[in-house]
C-alpha cells in the first residue's frame, strides 16, 4: 500500500477521538451513533459480498482503503472497541484506551512502516521504531487523565498489545486491554 493511501487509511482512526469528546456531552446519542455506524458497516459488507455493491460512500471508501484482506474488519473492530470502553469504563479510563488506539496506533503505523528499519523479532510487520512511537505517544496523550506512573504502565501494555501480530484485531484488543489493566491498577 502506498504512503498516501496508508496515511488516509490510518487517518480514519483519528475521528474515533470525536466519539470520546461527544460522549462527554451527548453520551447515549454518541453510543447510538457509533453502534449505528458499526451496523451500517456490516450491512455494507453484506451487500458488497452478495450484490456487488455496498452502501454508497461506505463501500467506496472500504474498497479503496482495505489492504490485502478480502474483508476489512479493522473499522468495525475499532468501533466496537471504542463502544465497549465508553459503555463499561469510567471516562478517564475510556479516554486513555481510545487515545491509545486512535492516536498512538496511528503514529506507530505511519512512522514504523515508513521510517522503521529493524523488525520486531516476534512480529515481522512491526518495527522497533513504531513500537517506540506508540509508547511515547500513548504516554503523553494519557497524562491529562492519569498520573505519570499509571500512564507509563498503560503505555507499555498498549505498546505490547500493538506489537503483537493480531492484524486488525489490535483495534479491538488495545482499547479493551488498556481499559482492563487500568481497572486492575485502580485508576
Amino acid at each position: 500500500m502506498n504512503f498516501k493511501k496508508e496515511v488516509l487509511r490510518k487517518s480514519l482512526h483519528v475521528p474515533g477521538v470525536l466519539f470520546l469528546l461527544c460522549s462527554y456531552y451527548y453520551y447515549w446519542p454518541t453510543l447510538f451513533a457509533l453502534l449505528l455506524l458499526i451496523v451500517l458497516y456490516f450491512i455494507s459488507l453484506y451487500l458488497h459480498e452478495t450484490k456487488g455493491n455496498g452502501l454508497p460512500l461506505m463501500d467506496t471508501l472500504t474498497q479503496f482503503l482495505k489492504r490485502e484482506e478480502k474483508i476489512d474488519l479493522g473499522p468495525p473492530l475499532l468501533g466496537m472497541g471504542i463502544f465497549l470502553v465508553l459503555l463499561f469504563f469510567k471516562s478517564n479510563i475510556a479516554a486513555c484506551a481510545i487515545l491509545q488506539v486512535c492516536i498512538a496506533d496511528t503514529g506507530a503505523c505511519l512512522v514504523g512502516k515508513y521510517f522503521g528499519k529493524k523488525k520486531v523479532f516476534y512480529s515481522l510487520k512491526k518495527t522497533y521504531l513504531g513500537c517506540f512511537v506508540f509508547f511515547l505517544t500513548a504516554f503523553l496523550v494519557q497524562l491529562p487523565f492519569i498520573d505519570p506512573l499509571h500512564s507509563l504502565a498503560l503505555a507499555l501494555f498498549g505498546m505490547l498489545l500493538e506489537s503483537l501480530p493480531f492484524g486488525a484485531w489490535d483495534n479491538f484488543l488495545i482499547p479493551l486491554g488498556v481499559a482492563f489493566l487500568a481497572l486492575a491498577l485502580g485508576i
